[in-house]
């Protein structure tokens, strides 16, 4: 029974799909897994601290197709050593990706996905009065799971279909930022980021069509041991973007 409903379902999505329109299905956090991690500044007394930031994720599907919506956990550790910060972490997430009839992308689509992962950043550093200089590198590795990606691989394969299988991410970012400590309780910052996912998967289950990198920058404040950062990028063909709002707590 499970085998028929399966292959309803194939063939009702095949005849959604008839015109030629390509679809794409990207992972869910295709171009916007790299998280905001926060480094004590050089002239602050305290060098190391964890860090509690919760997330709340919004972006484009693939191609500019349909719209995922996650909240994510980022729970890490940073350390500031003389000309030289990093960071390293865990995270967790759970959201879902819905496309619309309307969006003239194929048939109505809302499936939930969730999951976990690693990331790290490192950078160079050099400081003025109040500035530290940053140039540096970003990591991420998360794996997925839920419906989406149970649906991603039930309707690859098919006409006019563009859906990546994988159930994981691994990217990278290289980026500049200057970090401002306007006094004891107040700082400041923004940082530029060029971001790309590796795989050489991914890339043949999209056709390559849509670009592996992201281009985009972030604004933080912070106010003791609060801090709000928010970001937003665009895809390597600008037909996609996202945003990511967070609130870190130090301790």
């Amino acid at each position: 029974m499970k085998k028929f409903y399966t292959a309803a379902y194939i063939a009702l999505f095949c005849m959604a799909t008839s015109s030629c329109t390509t679809r794409y299905y990207a992972p869910a956090l295709y171009q916007n897994d790299i998280m905001y991690m926060i480094k004590p500044h050089s002239k602050d007394t305290v060098k190391t601290r964890i860090y509690a930031s919760g997330n709340y994720l919004i972006q484009s599907g693939a191609n500019g197709q349909g719209e995922s919506n996650t909240g994510l956990l980022n729970i890490y550790r940073s350390h500031t050593l003389s000309h030289f910060n990093f960071s390293y972490g865990a995270l967790a997430y759970n959201g879902r990706y819905k496309k619309q009839e309307s969006d003239l992308h194929g048939p109505e689509v809302y499936k939930s996905y969730r999951g976990y992962g690693l990331n790290g950043s490192a950078d160079i550093y050099t400081s003025g009065t109040k500035t530290d200089y940053r140039f540096g590198v970003d990591m991420a590795y998360n794996r997925e799971g839920g419906d989406y990606l149970t649906f991603r691989r039930l309707i690859a394969g098919l006409p006019d279909v563009r859906s990546a299988t994988q159930d994981y991410l691994l990217s990278y970012g290289i980026f500049t930022e200057f970090a401002i400590k306007a006094n004891k309780n107040l700082n400041w910052g923004f940082k530029a980021f060029y971001n790309n996912t590796t795989g050489r998967r991914i890339r043949t289950d999209l056709l390559h069509s849509i670009g592996t990198s992201t281009t985009g920058g972030t604004f933080s404040i912070g106010y003791k041991r609060v801090t709000f950062h928010m970001t937003g990028a665009v895809g390597s063909f600008y037909s996609s973007g996202g945003a990511q709002y967070g609130l870190t707590y130090n301790f």
